[in-house]
């Protein structure tokens, strides 16, 4: 079941959107003593999508301010039927107009032909609420006695939340919160205006659930152990009493700093391959053998120079750490413990029995580097090895299985033995001992394969210590290989 939260801000520039909210009905004064009856009637939601409504109704404890030209006096519930109720309190019967805020707390001060109120910039959505009451501010004007239309002033921005762990969002725009005039029409009179750019919100449960968020660009949101941005790419505006769908929460810049096995593998798990991630290790991580699900990465991952070891890989497409990199993966050691040495456990295996030889598998710590993309200063202890058991075509690579487009390899080490151990004849391919295969060019500079790369198979076309075979046209300079080429198959 999806929740609806939903953000509220001053609206100061015009947008076509959806239907208008809330007309509530204030009776006649008597004497002194009034009573405030407020309706719900059908054009009183505020429709976000196909699915989702705002209807504003009535809560027992709700209470309004109404300003009488001399005294702001707090009005509260007689009876309440959700749809309508009857307000009560006092105020000067022979006042000339009435102004009414809802909520109560929302009310500032008086104004020339308008009025002042407070649109809070931390809101906090109650627990098993949908929405901070104290945000969705309401006014009204008429003269005792006759019929008073609230009108809502605040617009809505939904966002849509697929994580479990975000314990903050910020909004931040132009004119987003804080106290400003309200003209009997329910538009913002900026005169006078003190308003804040920036709006925060809170769940009292202290984490949001997954589901459907209102709450103008850019955003903001926090994490258990991250922090992510996103700016619209045009200007935003929002009307009074519509609504604006932000979409869900991707796409965004992310900095994430992660120091233990549990944060890194829950990021993993969690993240949205759409994000920009700014990635930090903050220590030396033990993976723990516990298999790894390798997704696309687009940003920068720095190990800041600590080791990932233990690690386990084993997968019938794409075996590595990284499937396709767009940005920067660079100061990180891959399968050892101490820097120096194999740990003697972590392993990149692709093991496909079932395929039909149709397409090509990769395999390397990165499966492919897209367009622009750089390895810098990684060393790579893990063995990355072709099952025997394997059917499948495969270019795999110490480092890297496929630069599918222009992209960098510099000051990197592969110290892992590269193995194309299948035994089908069907099982082609190629493999070296940094990079397995080129579809764009390569810049490779100051990178050692110190890897033995040994061919099993009887059918794999290309094989080399540092690249298979270049037939695009790249760049090398001062690279070495170190290890053994060998050659054990008979096709």
């Amino acid at each position: 079941m999806k929740k609806i939260f939903t953000l509220a801000v001053l609206a100061l520039t015009v947008l076509a959107c959806n239907k208008e909210i809330a007309e509530k009905q204030i009776a006649a004064p008597n004497e002194g003593l009034m009573t405030i009856s407020a309706t719900t009637e059908d054009l009183s939601k505020v429709v976000l999508d196909m699915n989702a409504e705002v209807n504003l109704t009535w809560a027992d404890t709700d209470v309004i301010t109404v300003y009488d030209g001399s005294a702001a006096n707090p009005f509260t519930i007689k009876s309440n039927s959700g749809a309508s109720a009857v307000f009560e309190g006092t105020c000067d019967t022979a006042a000339s107009m009435l102004y009414a805020v809802y909520p109560a707390a929302a009310y500032a001060e008086p104004a020339a032909d308008a009025i002042k109120v407070v649109v809070p910039a931390t809101q906090t959505i109650p627990d098993g609420g949908c929405v901070d009451a104290d945000a969705l501010v309401a006014v009204g004007y008429a003269a005792p006695g006759q019929p008073m239309a609230f009108k809502q002033v605040c617009a809505l921005l939904k966002l849509t939340v697929t994580g479990s762990d975000i314990m903050e969002i910020v909004i931040r725009g132009k004119g987003l919160a804080g106290t400003a005039a309200v003209n009997a029409d329910g538009t913002i009179n900026a005169s006078g205006a003190s308003l804040t750019d920036e709006i925060t919100l809170h769940t009292a449960a202290g984490m949001f659930a997954p589901g459907d968020y209102f709450g103008a660009f850019s955003i903001n949101y926090n994490t258990v152990s991250a922090t992510a941005s996103k700016t619209a790419s045009s200007e935003v505006n929002f009307v009074r009493a519509k609504g604006l769908d932000a979409g869900p929460l991707t796409g965004f810049s992310k900095t994430v700093v992660i120091t233990t096995m549990a944060e890194l593998f829950n990021w993993n798990a969690s993240r949205s391959t759409a994000d920009i991630e700014d990635v930090k290790i903050g220590a030396d991580i033990d993976m723990e053998g516990e298999p790894w699900t390798p997704k696309d990465f687009t940003g920068t991952f720095d190990g800041q120079g600590h080791k990932l070891y233990n690690l386990n890989v084993n997968r019938p497409s794409n075996a590595c750490f990284f499937n396709t990199v767009n940005g920067t993966v660079k100061d990180v050691i891959f399968g050892s413990s101490n820097g120096t040495s194999y740990d003697g456990s972590s392993a990149i295996v692709q093991d496909n029995p079932e395929d039909d030889g149709a397409s090509w598998r990769y395999a390397g710590v990165v499966t492919r580097l897209s367009e622009g993309s750089v390895l810098e200063n990684v060393k790579n202890f893990a063995p990355v090895t072709v099952a025997a058991t394997s059917l499948s075509k495969t270019r795999v690579g110490g480092l890297v299985g496929v630069v599918a487009g222009a992209a960098t390899v510099k000051n990197c080490v592969n110290y892992g033995d590269v193995t194309n151990a299948a035994a089908s004849p069907s099982a082609a391919g190629a493999i070296g001992g940094l990079i397995g295969w080129t579809d764009a060019a390569v810049t490779v500079v100051n990178s050692i394969n110190a890897g033995n790369v040994t061919v099993n198979n009887a059918v794999t076309t290309y094989a080399g210590g540092i690249l298979s075979t270049d037939e695009v046209g790249g760049t090398f300079s001062n690279c070495e290989n170190k290890g053994n080429v060998l050659i054990s198959a008979s096709g």
